[in-house]
């Protein structure tokens, strides 16, 4: 999808798919027949980034091996622009100073538009994991 608007008209259109006597409008069946062949559509959340990953199972293994700390990657949106780049990349230091964690090391390819920050900080940050989770840089930037 090229948009927001353009997500949310196809999880409208799949809401609206499973509600009998509903019919697609002239131009928009080719919708219905694809839905016919899917399982479930929705939008990528929580359970993408954690429950899927077998993180959670990693770290239990690194709590139970009093691994206190534990370094993790930031993938960052690319911005063109420096002076955003920068400004986005001290505010996620900032907030993983908070928790007590450090900058490791930082990644921009620019060629790919790639970037990247390696953090440590302290396990227990990631106690109370949930899709309406506290933690502040697990939350997206705006």
């Amino acid at each position: 999808m090229s948009n927001h608007q353009g997500l949310h008209q196809l999880k409208s259109l799949w809401d609206n798919y499973y509600i009998p006597g509903v019919k697609f409008e002239r131009g928009s069946t080719k919708w219905r027949d694809l839905f016919d062949l899917l399982f479930d559509i929705r939008f990528w959340g929580f359970r993408d980034r954690i429950d899927e990953t077998g993180i959670m199972k990693d770290w239990k293994f690194r709590i139970d091996s009093n691994k206190e700390r534990i370094p993790f990657e930031i993938e960052l949106w690319f911005r063109k622009n420096d002076t955003l780049r920068v400004a986005t990349r001290e505010k996620i230091i900032e907030l993983i100073e908070e928790f007590e964690g450090q900058l490791l090391k930082e990644c921009i390819v620019e060629d790919i538009s790639y970037h990247s920050l390696l953090v440590e900080a302290p396990i227990g940050i990631f106690d109370n994991l949930t899709e309406d989770t506290n933690i502040s840089f697990l939350r997206r930037l705006k």
